[in-house]
């Protein structure tokens, strides 16, 4: 983390400000040299040499052609309606699945009334109310234990 300028000393911030400095002279040097040698070499091309693809292609700019979009509106229509019928089959593909479960729901209730016997045959058996073992017990609280 760089001091605040309060808390250099003048010898801290003379080195600091000289180090500047020679990186600001190294920065325009190199820069000097790259116009350089963009000018000797490429022979006024646009594409600088540190690009990989300079020495494959040379100088010869490349000019990258725009797609144009395609005005075959009845190829586009085809297609739409492709994707329409896929849908319209897809939804009454859905419709006949949901009416062979609501008929398969009907048949087993009407299996469940045919097999159910009549509610006067059936007796169901009185069960009396047992306390739990640990009522007697002086810590029953009355819940589950």
């Amino acid at each position: 983390m760089p001091k605040k300028k309060e808390d250099m000393t003048a010898a801290e911030r003379e080195k600091m400000l000289a180090r500047l400095a020679d990186m600001r002279a190294k920065v325009q040097e190199n820069k000097k040299l790259k116009a350089e040698a963009a000018a000797a070499g490429g022979g006024g091309s646009d594409v600088p040499p540190s690009r990989p693809n300079a020495e494959v292609f040379g100088a010869a700019k490349i000019d990258i052609k725009k797609p144009v979009p395609k005005k075959n509106d009845e190829l586009v229509l085809e297609r739409i309606d492709k994707v329409a019928t896929h849908l319209e089959e897809l939804a009454s593909y859905k419709k006949e699945k949901v009416k062979a479960k609501k008929q398969k729901e009907e048949e087993a209730k009407v299996k469940e009334e045919v097999k159910a016997p009549s509610p006067a045959a059936v007796a169901a058996p009185t069960v009396e109310f047992q306390f739990p073992r640990s009522y007697g017990n002086r810590f029953f609280q009355g819940g589950r234990f």
